[in-house]
């Protein structure tokens, strides 16, 4: 195992299992996968699954410092890898494309938030814009995906999310031009906003 210092990661990058949607994929398969080529685990620090939750892989449970993943050739030393099961369809297995259910973008915000609590300055992005990719992983613009999460007025305003700190993210420059429709907030505000963004960006096209 390689671990390097929490202050080397730049980025917190997206990817998809490039799997067909209909088939289930799950991570012990990746971790084969993995396996066969070469690697000596999954690559990846998070996976999520289409059917709900999330499995954790490359070691982060070390305080100040983390496994360097195996997912993004080049970047390794300075980023954290989630991957979610999807990306492709079985009528269309040469096109990427954002399959990701509501559950799996309820997870994915989850997992950057408390990503971004402990790596504040690190910049969320897909496989396809990291330097040097040539993919069309994860299938849509996570860059701008997460700007929009971020804009969200309810989340902005908040000081935490499901016990998630956001005192980052008042340091952070504010997201320009993207609103999010999340409706009026219901009895538990931080349940409806979740649903609210979950059910959004489950629907929006890249």
């Amino acid at each position: 195992m390689s671990y390097l210092s929490d202050s080397r990661v730049n980025y917190i990058v997206i990817h998809y299992s490039a799997t067909a949607i209909e088939v289930e994929y799950p991570y012990g398969r990746l971790e084969a996968d993995h396996l066969a080529r070469g690697f000596r685990e999954g690559g990846y620090h998070y996976y999520l699954p289409r059917k709900g939750g999330r499995i954790a892989g490359r070691d982060l449970s070390q305080a100040g410092r983390f496994e360097m993943g195996a997912h993004s050739k080049g970047e390794n030393v300075e980023s954290v890898g989630i991957c979610f099961e999807g990306g492709l369809t079985r009528d269309d297995m040469q096109t990427g494309r954002d399959t990701r259910t509501a559950g799996q973008v309820d997870e994915m915000i989850r997992t950057i938030l408390e990503l971004k609590k402990r790596y504040p300055n690190a910049k969320v992005t897909g496989h396809r814009d990291m330097p040097g990719a040539a993919t069309q992983c994860p299938g849509f613009d996570a860059g701008k995906w997460w700007d929009g999460v971020m804009a969200s007025p309810e989340l902005m305003g908040a000081d935490e999310v499901r016990g998630v700190s956001l005192d980052w993210a008042k340091e952070q420059p504010k997201p320009a031009g993207v609103t999010i429709p999340t409706g009026k907030m219901q009895a538990n505000p931080i349940t409806a906003l979740f649903a609210a963004l979950a059910s959004f960006f489950a629907g929006k096209k890249p």
